[in-house]
């Protein structure tokens, strides 16, 4: 038995075909079959085709055949059946039409002259024919039935979509040798990787595409996505944890707890939300210093911790997940052991509001976002201050310390980089020791004390665009690397509170204080 399979290029084509025609792909067909010159010649049922020739369901028949390389003689004897019924059904108008226009006709008249002259004949006949001059002295039944012998000799069957079964086994055989990785089922058969590898194109935000409405009572105070499905997650003020799918908007019921509206929730609005690496734990935090611990399959609450006495304003795991970065209102951060519950770490130095606290990179420093318009950098293992700066801006020459609403950690680079996003009309790329590398801003005078300030910003995930949320309903997004403001997209009515943009696909999130959570694409 030989090693080799060869297969050649025309079966390939063929395949192709299959599909194209299967999937109602029929100009792309078309183009294919002209520019390979190689005709499909088969059919997915030849028996289909040929009892729609018995019963004369000539619509499907045309279709069907548009599909093969029939030989000219079956061709003729096709349509001079087909000329031959319409003309019994008194349908000689649309006999003539089909005459006129299909080029079979035209070879019939070079090479059958006798027969084209007895089809013209009987179609510009004004009155009645019968079926023995129609038919050559035999039935209508009989003529058909001798159609389909001569079509049958031609054209061979195939299975129906073969090109899909064919990739289907190759890679059942390239999973069970361990040729490919797959751990969630799935899978991008063009690039060969998992998908949740795959980095999408980023794209402007053109117009909100979906919106969910929360209603009057309750809006979303956090969002997130996860990293591998296409989770969209809600805390919101009533304290619901809701977890939506990004394309369709609608609540995700293939988790069955939602399907039977057991709703993860807390007493207390959700203020913070995190979730792990893998789509499987997912962290809560409320207005009332709660952490609530979650396993996101059952939307079963594994643990929970009292971890501030104020409202959590972000949690993290750390690298390997085995603990939480939290900071709070009450201005204290923190770092929490996942087994033990225990607060294992703090961190003291500053003394105000503390908005937004993340690890660097490496985990070996932990830098925090205040009230006062300051951000701290700490040693992570023994919770020294390493560094301290403002994040200021000028107006008519006097200095202004806005509050930072969030740090947000670079992780195209190594060099430990932040985007902060500071109540003011600017949002800034900096290193950790203060220095802005890049600043994105809405102003156009920077004397004007009237400028639109940021209240959210966000990364796309393959760094080309910055995202920042407007005081007055815009989103504003900005060049990564140039800092040119691209376009402004008016999002909510009022109040809008946050911006997110998903892992996974180019989607974007906004939430206002009106109830509403609008995806933008």
């Amino acid at each position: 038995m030989s090693d080799f399979l060869n297969v050649s290029a025309t079966d390939v084509v063929r395949l192709i075909l299959q599909y194209l025609r299967e999937n109602n792909l029929m100009r792309s067909f078309y183009v294919l079959q002209e520019e390979s010159n190689i005709k499909l010649n088969a059919a997915s049922n030849v028996e289909v085709l040929l009892s729609d020739i018995n019963k004369g369901d000539w619509k499907n028949v045309l279709f069907n055949i548009t599909t093969v390389d029939l030989s000219d003689d079956t061709l003729m004897n096709l349509y001079e059946q087909l000329i031959c019924e319409l003309v019994e059904y008194k349908e000689k108008e649309l006999a003539e039409k089909i005459m006129n226009e299909c080029i079979i006709f035209r070879r019939m008249e070079k090479k059958y002259t006798d027969k084209y002259a007895k089809l013209i004949d009987i179609v510009s006949s004004n009155g009645a024919i019968s079926k023995s001059v129609l038919y050559d002295g035999m039935t209508k039944e009989e003529k058909r039935k001798n159609l389909c012998a001569m079509i049958n000799n031609e054209i061979t069957s195939c299975a129906p979509s073969r090109l899909l079964a064919l990739l289907g086994m190759a890679l059942k055989w390239q999973n069970h040798h361990n040729i490919i990785k797959n751990k969630n089922g799935d899978f991008d058969i063009f690039r060969n990787v998992e998908k949740d590898k795959i980095q999408t194109i980023d794209v402007y935000p053109e117009k909100v595409v979906k919106s969910i409405h929360f209603g009057n009572d309750s809006n979303v105070e956090c969002c997130i996505s996860s990293y591998i499905n296409d989770y969209l997650i809600t805390g919101t003020s009533d304290g619901f944890i809701e977890i939506w799918n990004w394309y369709t908007a609608q609540l995700n019921i293939d988790l069955t707890y939602q399907r039977e509206n057991n709703i993860m929730m807390h007493d207390n609005p959700i203020v913070s939300l995190c979730i792990s690496k893998d789509d499987e734990i997912l962290i809560s935090g409320d207005s009332k210093g709660l952490i609530k611990i979650w396993r996101i399959k059952t939307g079963s609450c594994l643990r929970q911790i009292n971890a501030h006495t104020n409202a959590i304003t972000s949690i993290h795991f750390n690298k390997d997940q085995t603990q939480l970065l939290t900071s709070s209102y009450d201005s204290s951060v923190k770092i929490h052991g996942l087994k033990s519950l225990k607060c294992l770490k703090e961190f003291t130095k500053h003394t105000t509001v503390v908005n937004s606290a993340v690890y660097t990179l490496d985990n070996s420093k932990v830098i925090c976002a205040t009230d006062e318009g300051k951000i701290y950098v700490y040693n992570q293992k023994n919770c020294e201050c390493i560094s301290s700066f403002y994040v200021y801006y000028n107006i008519k020459d006097n200095v202004t310390f806005p509050a930072v609403n969030s740090v947000i950690l670079i992780r195209k680079t190594y060099d430990d980089l932040i985007l902060v996003c500071s109540k003011s009309s600017y949002c800034y790329i900096m290193n950790l020791k203060g220095q802005i590398i890049k600043t994105y801003t809405n102003v156009i005078d920077k004397d004007d004390e009237e400028s639109v300030h940021f209240v959210s910003a966000c990364i796309s995930p393959n760094f080309k665009y910055v995202y920042c949320m407007g005081e007055n309903q815009h989103l504003y997004c900005f060049d990564y690397n140039s800092a040119k403001l691209e376009v402004q997209v008016k999002i909510h009515e009022r109040d809008s509170l946050g911006v997110l943009h998903s892992h996974t696909q180019n989607f974007i999130a906004a939430w206002a204080l009106d109830g509403t959570l609008s995806i933008i694409q």
